[in-house]
């Protein structure tokens, strides 16, 4: 498979998961980072712990600058910072957007698409969703919890093709043909499962298998 360079916004949890995982395949990733944090992340690099086993690749490149980084010419942005960040982010975006690849959109809740396809048009947005549990203890340090994989829906011509690529990097990905189907899953699957557990002070598991719940 041809190698491609990616663009993420954000070397949290799932942005290093995502990143280090394409890095480690071969693909060039840069991440947009906040310039305090960038000499720390170059020098350490991205750590990852999946299955009991450590990875660690120095290969990314970290860049402050959005328009720096899309001087790359790269074939894919991907959003993964948190949701309540996008209405920090968006505004950079539109003003970019002539300069902007498409765009894989992995924030929670089923508004963010919708925020971004009217601010950028629907032709660069791709919608996608991330269920692995990832804690982030520190930036561009992260520990796979659970590994379940990632979805990416729609018609967009790369859809499929990204689906491709992230299951060669070793991640379990499935293609969905409805968007909002695949994102009101794991909405409604968290709500339920995420909202019980507190108060019933019980784990998401429980819940599930609980046969009066």
């Amino acid at each position: 498979m041809i190698k491609k360079r990616f663009l993420i916004l954000g070397a949290g949890a799932i942005g290093s998961y995502l990143g280090g995982s394409l890095a480690l395949s071969g693909h060039e990733v840069i991440f947009l980072e906040r310039e305090k944090d960038i000499i720390s992340l170059e020098n350490q690099g991205i750590e990852m712990k999946i299955g009991g086993k450590n990875y660690a690749t120095s290969s990314p490149h970290f860049t402050s600058s959005l328009g720096n980084a899309l001087d790359r010419s790269c074939d894919l942005l991907i959003s993964a910072v948190k949701t309540y960040h996008l209405d920090d982010i968006l505004p950079d975006l539109i003003r970019l957007r002539d300069r902007l690849p498409p765009l894989l959109c992995l924030q929670n809740g089923v508004e963010s698409e919708k925020k971004m396809i009217d601010g950028l048009g629907s032709g660069l947005v791709i919608p996608g969703t991330v269920t692995t549990a990832v804690d982030c203890p520190a930036k561009g340090k992260i520990n796979v919890s659970k590994e379940r994989g990632m979805g990416i829906a729609g018609s967009h011509p790369l859809a499929r093709e990204l689906v491709s690529i992230f299951q060669e990097a070793g991640i379990n990905c499935e293609y969905y043909p409805d968007p909002l189907d695949m994102k009101w899953s794991k909405l409604i699957t968290n709500l339920l499962g995420n909202a019980a557990s507190a108060i019933l002070n019980s784990t998401t598991a429980g819940i599930y298998s609980h046969p009066a719940l």
